[in-house]
């Protein structure tokens, strides 16, 4: 079901839809400065107000999640106030509550290119990481941006994803406008076997069920 969220608190009414997404395994190659990976992939949270968010698609394969963001204008998340939420547990009752929302408990902040952990009432436990980015081009203004993060990364000796299910938020804040994009509630894809495979796992199940009637 689709949920609006309100943050009456922030300077200017941020809205969101954002979907529940039961996960999408796709190969998303993050350094051939090309966005045709995620041809077919379905918006996991579209911006329906304030703020440089367009949408945001989120998909992963066996090692990491990939996230892209479309932009309004052209935005560097390094220097125009980006943030990233993410509910490692899925659980919106632990964890710090973003701008005093409920909807998301965050485990870990990512702000610009850093990792933060947060704990309940807590924005920051001060302990960070690094966190590997790729935005063409580094540091400047671009229409989208995607990156990718490992599945087994941590954040102060604890692990960023603890289960298969996540919640994630972006929030931007500049001079007079601020929006909280999300929460986007994510379940981790499993690989799909190819067409071959299927042929080959039935294959067997006919020479088993032959076996067993020659032994009968």
């Amino acid at each position: 079901m689709n949920t609006l969220h309100r943050l009456l608190a922030l300077p200017v009414l941020a809205l969101t839809v954002a979907t529940a997404n039961a996960g999408t395994f796709a190969e998303i190659n993050l350094v051939d400065n090309s966005l045709a990976d995620w041809t077919g992939i379905v918006a996991s949270a579209t911006n329906t107000g304030a703020g440089p968010v367009d949408q945001i698609f989120v998909s992963n394969n066996d090692t990491r999640l990939f996230i892209l963001i479309t932009f309004k204008t052209n935005t560097n998340i390094l220097t125009d106030g980006f943030r990233l939420n993410i509910d490692s547990d899925g659980n919106a009752n632990t964890g710090f509550h973003t701008y005093g929302t409920p909807s998301i408990g965050s485990e870990v902040l990512f702000e610009g290119d850093t990792a933060y952990r947060q704990a309940d009432g807590v924005y920051s436990t001060g302990t960070s990481a690094p966190f590997s980015l790729l935005i063409g081009p580094y540091n400047q203004a671009v229409a989208a941006l995607e990156f990718g993060i490992v599945r087994t990364a941590m954040v102060d000796s604890t692990p960023i994803f603890q289960s298969g299910t996540i919640n994630l938020a972006t929030y931007f804040e500049s001079p007079g406008s601020s929006s909280l994009i999300g929460p986007i509630n994510y379940t981790f894809a499993s690989a799909v076997p190819e067409p071959s495979t299927y042929a080959a796992l039935a294959g067997m199940g006919v020479l088993t069920l032959a076996f067993f009637r020659r032994r009968r």
